[in-house]
């Protein structure tokens, strides 16, 4: 699996913007009680959707992909650990207070400090956040 994020800090004030909650609002609707069973439902539409639709380029088919992402989520614990990742560093009710800064700011981790080159295709839905002026 191909990860497109670059280090969290890169995007820290990115994700307090409209833009930036639109684009990461996946992050908000796993804190929901709800969405292990949207998540798990008709064998894990809103998870195909979304690759097909949303974080993949336009004409991009993302059967594969998607074949690999059903395969290592379709456990019920599996699927609760991935969302655990977004409930344990990104609680609503925490994320972005002091005491959240203190407890989690590794998470955020620094910017690299040499030059790096970060990588994405034009045509990368996923990664649209970092086409910025």
């Amino acid at each position: 699996m191909v990860d497109d994020v670059p280090p969290l800090r890169f995007f820290a004030a990115y994700a307090n913007t409209f833009e930036g909650i639109e684009n990461l609002n996946h992050f908000w609707f796993f804190q929901m009680d709800m969405a292990e069973e949207v998540l798990a439902a008709d064998d894990m539409a809103w998870l195909r959707q979304g690759l097909q639709e949303k974080w993949t380029g336009p004409g991009f088919d993302a059967t594969e992909e998607f074949e690999g992402t059903r395969k290592a989520l379709g456990e019920p614990a599996r699927l609760r650990a991935a969302l655990d990742l977004y409930r344990t560093n990104f609680g609503p009710q925490q994320m972005g207070t002091p005491e959240w800064a203190a407890e989690h700011g590794a998470l955020w981790g620094t910017l690299p400090s040499q030059p790096t080159l970060y990588l994405h295709g034009t045509e990368d839905n996923a990664s649209s956040w970092t086409k910025r002026p």
